[in-house]
Formats: C-alpha cells, structure tokens, sequence
C-alpha cells in the first residue's frame, strides 16, 4: 500500500506543478450530498487525461466501484475543491501558499 502511495506520489510531481489545473468530473453525489464520487482529469497535449488511477492511492481515499470515482465525504464543502486540495497537499507539503493546485468542473 505505501509502496502504491509513494509510486503515485512521485509520478503525480511530474504529472502536476503547483499553479496547475485539475479538472474534475463529478460522477455521483447522495442525495444528502454528504457523499460524492469524483475522477480527476487533466489536460495533456490538449486530451483529457483521467489520473483517478493516480490521486486514489496518493490521497488515500477509496474508490467507489459503483459509478467510478474517488469517494469524497462533504458536509458543505465542494467536493472538487476538497480533493484537489487534498491531492495539493499531499505532493506539495512544504508549499508556502495553498492552494497548491487549482480546481475545475468539467
């Protein structure tokens, strides 16, 4: 598992710099909307590139087998921002501004 994480981490640095967009597609949310599945995606080479396979095991979140993407657990924030601030966090620890990596809606 750590070895995953640290495999995810090292290729996501070379994916993402900070003041990068992430964009993110919102595939399900409960209707509590306290439960939502996300798949990140970003753009490469002007194709979308879906990095869910990626920010799962970095963030350490589960996927969700069922409408395939990241479970985000909210309770009023906006899931988007939260994985991807997450994800920011994660590769970029030491960095002196957050965000580290920016968010979009697809």
């Amino acid at each position: 598992m750590a070895k995953e994480r640290d495999e995810a981490i090292q290729e996501l640095r070379e994916l993402l710099k900070p003041g990068d967009t992430v964009y993110c597609i919102k595939r399900h949310s409960t209707r509590s909307n306290s439960m939502h599945s996300v798949s990140p995606v970003v753009i490469r080479d002007n194709k979308p590139w879906e990095i869910t396979h990626l920010v799962r095991p970095a963030v350490g979140w589960p996927f969700d087998q069922k409408h395939g993407g990241i479970k985000v657990s909210t309770s009023g924030a906006c899931p988007i921002s939260q994985l991807v601030n997450a994800l920011g966090r994660k590769l970029y620890p030491d960095a002196e501004s957050f965000p580290v990596l920016y968010s979009r809606e697809l």
